[in-house]
């Protein structure tokens, strides 16, 4: 391409340090687009690719590129970081040198440790202590989707984001895995990644789901996602159409008083019905406990898991 009618560049200055950013206490936005900005937030988690995600004091989210460099984060600490703002599947921030990220609070020690966990649990929490693989985990899988599997052990369960097809493996198959785990920025779930390693231990294996006996929609915490996410649970209750076309209301008993969580799909219970439930219906589902946008919902695997 012919470019010299195009102009000239002269260099008047050289080494003369960085501008002075903009501080930015929202969202990214158009009009940070090409700036040079820097922020206030709480680093909450990394997805599968290394991008970073901050939340600000007014709970908005900035997300930090994963071609940025940055020193070695910890959840839930604080930092201010600087960069320019590029785009790259919505606006994200772009950090050059280490020293642009600054800590400003440590993160509170949390109150169990490693060690008050095992297995699936375990790998979750040694997450959110900054630990992003593990080896040899063992669990039994109760749900297969697009050849990946959904597996369980004893402390609760946990979505593996990786086909294992090669391994032709089905429902009540224990399997042991090596791999990465990271939590989607969407949702809040925790999942498996990355396998390296994957073999059969055992057959017909049980896969028992246990009784949904809490109210699940209260439950916030980060050890809630630790012990809950994608235990494979039963309830017997009540559905009433939400009227999203996604989803319906639940409401199930508890030790402490009545529940209420959103059973998903509506398709599938749709088919288990015959048809759309218009009221309300009594019902008993059998499915596994995951975050949508940070809520907890039941989701049931196929029509089968329905019964009236």
């Amino acid at each position: 391409m012919d470019v010299s009618n195009y102009g000239t560049t002269t260099v008047t200055q050289t080494n003369a340090g960085l501008p002075t950013p903009k501080t930015v206490t929202s969202e990214l936005s158009m009009n940070d687009f090409g700036n040079f900005i820097e922020f206030t937030g709480k680093y909450t988690s990394s997805d599968q690719y290394g991008n970073k995600t901050f939340t600000l004091a007014n709970s908005d989210v900035i997300v930090v590129d994963s071609h940025s460099v940055m020193p070695a984060l910890t959840a839930e600490s604080t930092y201010t970081v600087k960069g320019a703002v590029g785009q790259s599947y919505g606006y994200r921030l772009f950090t050059a040198d280490a020293s642009w990220t600054t800590l400003v609070e440590a993160a509170p020690v949390q109150p169990p440790t490693p060690g008050d966990y095992t297995g699936i649990a375990k790998v979750k929490n040694d997450f959110l202590n900054g630990t992003t693989t593990f080896t040899d985990l063992e669990g039994v899988i109760y749900h297969i989707y697009s050849g990946k599997p959904y597996i369980m052990d004893a402390t609760t369960g946990i979505y593996i984001d990786y086909s294992l097809s090669a391994g032709n493996y089905v429902i009540g198959d224990k399997i042991k895995v090596s791999g990465a785990i990271y939590q989607d920025t969407k949702n809040g779930n925790f999942k498996l990644t990355n396998i390296t390693a994957h073999s059969l231990i055992s057959h017909d294996n049980p896969v028992n789901p246990e009784v949904l006996n809490e109210d699940i929609w209260t439950k916030t915490e980060w050890t809630d996602s630790v012990t809950l996410g994608h235990n494979f649970v039963t309830a017997a209750g009540t559905l009433t159409n939400f009227g999203d076309g996604y989803t319906y209301e639940f409401a199930y008993d508890t030790p402490t008083g009545d529940a209420t969580i959103l059973a998903f799909s509506k398709t599938n219970i749709d088919a288990a019905n015959g048809g759309e439930i218009t009221t309300t219906k009594s019902a008993t589902l059998t499915g596994y406990l995951e975050q949508y946008k940070h809520d907890w919902e039941l989701k049931v695997r196929d029509s089968n898991d329905v019964s009236f």
